[in-house]
């Protein structure tokens, strides 16, 4: 899949759509999927299995591409306050144009070129690409003075680290540890020897 045909239905809510449907319903969805990346041939009519890979490598790519950290740690978690009002100079498709633009900023490219690219390289190279961005930030930040609160307290100056994005934290989600008892018919017999007294 390319770059430009990513960015065609990124946004669309025909990919979850595909992959709830049912029946005839589905395989309509799955034709304008399939009619994005290669408008050129009547999918329709072609054979079962060269829909069925396409289709599957469609899939392949989304789901490689919502894996990221990028798309992964920013999917269902709420935005600041900030970010739910809307800006004056946003519009419609407009992370598309970012898009573009970081990679023209960054590499000099055409923009044939960049459209041209395979979409999962081009969302890595994205990232990587705001990855450099931040830290440059985080380094100019960390070397100002308002990286720095005077703690009455200790009376020492204290760091605040910069507010980082969503997607560059980690999951702070705990992992719920089950206590069961373990039934007396397979507990072991006699004394247990650990592993240091066998030495």
């Amino acid at each position: 899949m390319k770059l430009s045909q990513w960015l065609a239905f990124s946004d669309s809510e025909q990919i979850e759509k595909a992959r709830t449907a049912e029946g005839q319903e589905r395989f309509d969805l799955v034709l304008i999927l399939l009619s994005i990346t290669n408008p050129e041939k009547d999918w329709g009519n072609q054979p079962a299995i060269e829909t069925i890979t396409q289709y599957i490598q469609i899939l392949t790519d989304i789901y490689n591409i919502r894996s990221l950290p990028l798309y992964a740690n920013t999917k269902g978690k709420d935005k600041d306050q900030d970010d739910k009002i809307p800006k004056p100079w946003e519009y419609k498709d407009r992370d598309s144009s970012y898009i573009v633009h970081a990679f023209a900023s960054h590499y000099g490219w055409e923009i044939g070129y960049i459209l041209d690219l395979n979409a999962v390289t081009a969302i890595k190279l994205l990232q990587e690409i705001l990855l450099s961005d931040y830290f440059d930030k985080e380094q100019q930040y960390d070397l100002s003075e308002m990286a720095y609160s005077y703690d009455k307290g200790t009376k020492k100056m204290k760091h605040k680290a910069m507010k980082r994005p969503q997607w560059m934290q980690n999951d702070t989600r705990k992992l719920t540890v089950v206590k069961r008892k373990i039934p007396k018919a397979i507990m072991p017999l006699g004394k247990v020897i650990s592993a240091n007294e066998l030495e």
